[in-house]
This record gives C-alpha cells, sequence and structure tokens, in this order.
C-alpha cells in the first residue's frame, strides 16, 4: 500500500500543479467577470438552424448538413451525439471549473499523458504537459 501512494504521488503534484498553472494564467479574467469570445460559440445559432429546424419538423437529427464548407458531419455543429468517456469527463469538469481553465488543463493532463505513454520520467511529463498546453493557448 505504502509503495503504490509512493508511485501515485509524483503524478499527483503533477496534476495539481498542472492545475494551478492553468487556473493561475486565466484567473485575472474570471475574477473579473471576462469570458473569451469564441466565434463558434457565438455563431453556433446560426450554424446549427438548419439542423434544429429539420430535427423540430422531422423528429430526429440528421447526419449530415450541405449548408456549411460543401458538407459536413452534423455532431460537429450542433454538439449533440455519441457520449464518450472524454465527453463525460469534460460534462463533469464543467461543474467544477470555467470552460477557459478547463480546456487549458485538459491539454496539459494530455500532453503529461502522452509523455508517460512514451515512457517520460514524471517530472519530465510535467514539463512537456505545460509546454504542449501552453503551446495550444491561441
Amino acid at each position: 500500500m505504502k509503495n503504490a501512494l509512493q508511485q501515485l504521488l509524483p503524478h499527483s503534484i503533477a496534476v495539481f500543479l498542472l492545475f494551478c498553472i492553468s487556473a493561475a494564467l486565466y484567473s485575472p479574467s474570471i475574477l473579473k467577470g471576462e469570458r473569451m469570445r469564441q466565434g463558434d460559440i457565438i455563431n453556433f445559432k446560426g450554424m446549427a438552424h438548419e439542423t434544429e429546424s429539420y430535427y423540430f419538423i422531422e423528429g430526429e437529427r440528421p447526419d449530415w448538413t450541405d449548408s456549411m464548407f460543401s458538407g459536413m458531419p452534423t455532431i460537429q455543429i450542433t454538439g449533440i451525439g455519441f457520449t464518450t468517456v472524454p465527453k463525460v469527463i469534460w460534462l463533469i469538469l464543467r461543474f467544477f471549473m470555467s470552460p477557459e481553465i478547463m480546456t487549458l488543463f485538459m491539454a496539459m493532463l494530455a500532453g503529461y499523458v502522452l509523455a508517460l505513454c512514451l515512457k517520460a520520467p514524471p517530472w519530465v511529463a510535467f514539463i512537456i504537459g505545460a509546454t504542449y498546453g501552453l503551446a495550444s493557448v491561441n
């Protein structure tokens, strides 16, 4: 039991520090009540209008739309689709933190897990995760 806790400790510290970095980066704007303006979120209703109209008329959602970018899957527009493990994790985390912090934290966590899968030591994986997440912020 003690050995398992010793193996888990570096990963727990790394995940906590990744969260602290992402929270510190966005804390000034969140404390002021500011939010990031995202074009996809702002224009969502216009993009999903055809799909929603079809749903209200026919009672089922189409899988494809021809009105955007010469056609694309509607799951990319509406966000309604299959439930996957990452989506469930995303929905649970939405209750505990803002979307900005959560997006950066998940990017950092993905980089950390990838580095661990590539057999990097935890401290190297932490650096890789943090730099990957920070590089993905635009």
